[in-house]
């Protein structure tokens, strides 16, 4: 004892020494530190800024030199006079193009940076163009178009194919400085993108980065320099970019995409809402005062262990006389009572050594008394601690005595073996943060305090116990005060009863349930996306016959109704313009609905792209469809296959040819006669549906429309409909209701149709996709002539 206390002492006093070496020694280390790192920071800071500005300035200079070589093209004046001569009726499309073309040929050679130019006029239609593959495009829901309407206007980098490319626009304007057009140019932008991208003075990690925003994403216009394939990243990613697109110039330390942290410098270009930011990696950027770090950390080291050196050497001389008070205290605990401190100082020291003295003659006098008494109890307490003894030894609950302090004074066996200890006795004394994890134990000790306080019992309470190893386990509590003789609080008994099994399988269901929930919703989040995805397959506006007119002057006016049955569905349509006067409709209805539907859908749409040649014949755009479906199709280990109608009119003539694969004959809405005939007569021969019979037929039927006609495609998801008795709608239902609503609009006559069918419904729902389109030959029009 007398040794444990000399340590004892001596390491406190040597660890309080110590601690204040460190202290100061470890403050002063921090404050240099700190204010290396601060000058560092600034230094980074000024070179990134640097950088950032001398890149924005050769940007700058980048777009104008490129705006000024579009406007020395439309400063042409033989260019502009023939803007001038086509916008006045004057000069043809054909003649402007032959002569514009050698025009922009000339000024392609006389810039190499120059890759294609063209004419747009005032529309946004491509007349005049160094090459063919342009002609006739439309261009005006480009930016740079509008842009160019305006002003001269140089757009977005992009990489097209591993080539950097950009588009320059600038508007050619007449005497009166009214806009003929718009010159545009594809330009080569690998000499900026090379240069914005030069590493040059920004070490290992650093880059400077040229973005713009496109919708919720930040679309960089130079490729990164580290994953230069991702180009188009969310703005929240970006934050420094984010704030250099929003116009704020600064510095901040933050993530980039990469997750790496970074220091980097941002501020706007200074055109077209472009952001430009100068960034390197931290770990690169602090390199330099990580030798300071560890030269304070030494010189703290250093301090520290002189300190305790000196500290040791101090304790030891004041822990002397402590020590000697120790020895003398040991004597007495062994029971020789005689043994007596020399008391040589009248300090606080020597005060202890009298106390020490007199507790000896005390105990002396009571040690007899007090063995008697001991004597006495024992006897009692013999039997009463047999039958509690036999009672802790046997029964499976876990039983457990508390003083106030929480403190075990007693536990049974069973409990002593899930604490992991083999005698019940080694517990006395300890508590069940010795055993629980902090949290749990806490909760127990606060139920015990507050029924030792108020006296009220805990009863079966279910609780769980978590142990700093091994698995949780659930108990049913009852806890109840313990009291004395007196009938005083002195502590608390308790009972616990392992309930694990049971809780684990009510956790069980609780999770597959949480689990089962959230695959649902994101089963449906996922139908969702879906759906919009396949409703954007869908046409987003009609084409107007001839080009470029008014949709209420279209020769040809469509409307359409699309429903699926459920999140997705089978059915497509799209409307094709095959010239001024001519426009292509297509029907499908994929078999079933849902997901396996909505794939082929897609893959439908598609097809109608890449077979647009065929487009003009009926009977060979559906052969070609079904081929290509037939070849796609055929592995599939399910039977796949849609039906579909084609028609083709002629606004010129009222001409108009239809194939059909399986559909419905759509209806014909005579308008003069107030009849509703079959497109397709019965009789009429129908090919087989696409995607089974590779070698297969469409014929087609020829019809001549007059003004005011109209024809309804459909489904057959519109008549299919199962009525309250078993009852089918039908075709013949459909075709009575139509020839008393023809006279409607057609957006309304579709409604007025579908609302039909569903009140006819047993359930008021359509129960397989429908899809409506109509299509109303307004006036017979004539092919646009040459302006």
């Amino acid at each position: 004892m007398a040794n444990s206390l000399r340590i004892s002492l001596r390491w406190k006093l040597t660890v309080f020494v110590v601690a204040i070496v460190a202290v100061t020694a470890g403050a002063l280390g921090v404050a240099g530190y700190r204010s290396a790192r601060r000058i560092l920071v600034e230094q980074i800071y000024d070179r990134l800024a640097v950088l950032r500005s001398n890149r924005q300035s050769m940007l700058l200079g980048y777009i104008e030199h490129q705006q000024d070589l579009v406007r020395l093209v439309t400063s042409r004046t033989r260019l502009r006079e023939l803007l001038e001569a086509y916008n006045g009726g004057r000069l043809p499309e054909k003649a402007l193009r032959e002569q514009s073309t050698p025009i922009l040929v000339d000024a392609l050679a006389s810039c190499r940076s120059f890759q294609a130019l063209w004419v747009a006029n005032q529309q946004g239609i491509v007349v005049a163009a160094t090459a063919e593959n342009f002609l006739w495009k439309d261009f005006s829901a480009s930016p740079e178009f509008q842009q160019g309407r305006d002003r001269s206007h140089v757009g977005l980098i992009y990489n097209t194919d591993g080539k950097h490319q950009v588009v320059a626009v600038a508007p050619a304007t007449g005497r009166d400085g009214a806009v003929l057009g718009v010159v545009m140019a594809l330009l080569d932008a690998r000499v900026v993108v090379t240069a914005m991208s030069d590493p040059v003075g920004l070490g290992r990690t650093g880059e400077v980065m040229l973005g713009a925003k496109v919708g919720e994403n930040v679309h960089y216009l130079v490729p990164p320099r580290f994953e230069a394939e991702r180009v188009d990243l969310p703005a929240v990613k970006l934050p420094a970019m984010s704030a250099a697109l929003q116009g704020v110039t600064g510095f901040m330390q933050a993530r980039d995409a990469r997750g790496v942290e970074v220091l980097a410098a941002h501020g706007p270009v200074g055109y077209g809402g472009w952001g430009i930011v100068a960034k390197i990696d931290v770990a690169e950027a602090f390199g330099p005062i990580h030798w300071l770090r560890w030269f304070f950390i030494g010189l703290v080291v250093v301090l520290t262990g002189a300190g305790a050196v000196a500290a040791y050497e101090l304790a030891r001389r004041f822990s002397q006389p402590v020590r000697e008070m120790a020895q003398m205290a040991e004597q007495i605990a062994a029971g020789a009572m005689e043994a007596r401190i020399d008391v040589r100082t009248t300090d606080e020291i020597g005060k202890l050594g009298q106390a020490f003295n007199r507790m000896a003659e005390a105990l002396t006098q009571s040690y007899g008394a007090l063995e008697q008494r001991v004597r006495e109890r024992t006897a009692a307490l013999t039997q009463e601690r047999h039958l509690l003894q036999s009672l802790m030894d046997h029964i499976p609950d876990h039983i457990y005595f508390k003083d106030r302090a929480s403190c075990f004074l007693r536990i049974n066996k069973a409990l002593a073996n899930t604490f992991g200890v083999k005698d019940p006795h080694e517990v006395v004394g300890k508590t069940d943060f010795d055993f629980f994890t902090h949290e749990h134990a806490e909760a127990a000790f606060g139920d015990e305090q507050q029924l030792m306080n108020t006296g009220q019992p805990v009863v079966g309470k279910e609780e769980k116990e978590t142990w700093p190893t091994g698995p949780s386990t659930w108990v049913s509590t009852t806890k109840v005060p313990f009291r004395d003789e007196n009938g005083k609080v002195v502590g608390s008994f308790g009972i616990s009863r392992d309930i694990t099994q049971r809780k684990i399988a009510e956790e069980k269901l609780a999770h597959y349930a949480r689990e089962l929930a959230a695959r649902n919703r994101q089963m449906e989040e996922d139908l969702a996306m879906a759906r919009d995805v396949q409703m954007a397959f869908l046409p987003q506006r009609y084409p107007t016959f001839p080009r470029g007119c008014a949709p209420a002057a279209s020769a040809i006016q469509f409307s359409h109704t699309y429903q699926p049955a459920s999140s997705l569905g089978g059915d497509f349509f799209e409307v094709v313009q095959l010239s001024d006067t001519t426009a292509g409709v297509l029907i499908c209805d994929v078999m079933g609905h849902g997901v396996r539907s909505a794939l082929v859908m897609a893959m439908i749409r598609g097809l109608v792209d890449e077979l647009l040649p065929f487009a003009g014949d009926p009977s060979r755009f559906l052969k070609e469809i079904n081929l290509a479906l037939t070849m796609h199709l055929s592995p599939a280990t399910t039977t796949i296959f849609v039906s579909a109608c084609y028609v083709v009119l002629d606004s010129s003539t009222g001409r108009l040819r239809c194939a059909a694969a399986g559909h419905p004959s759509p209806l014909w809405l005579k308008c003069s006669t107030g009849q509703v005939d079959l497109l397709l007569p019965s009789g009429t021969a129908h090919g087989p549906v696409l995607g089974l019979l590779p070698d297969a037929t469409y014929p087609t039927v020829e019809q001549t429309l007059a003004p005011q006609d109209t024809i309804l495609l459909y489904t057959d998801g519109l008549y299919e409909v199962e009525g309250i008795d078993g009852d089918l709608y039908g075709q013949e239902r459909l075709t009575a209701l139509v020839e008393k609503v023809m006279q409607l609009p057609c957006d309304q006559l579709q409604s007025r149709l579908v609302a039909e069918a569903q009140r006819f419904s047993a359930t008021g729902e359509l129960s397989d996709d429908m899809c409506l389109v109509s299509i109303r030959l307004a006036h017979l029009g004539k092919e646009k002539p040459a302006s």
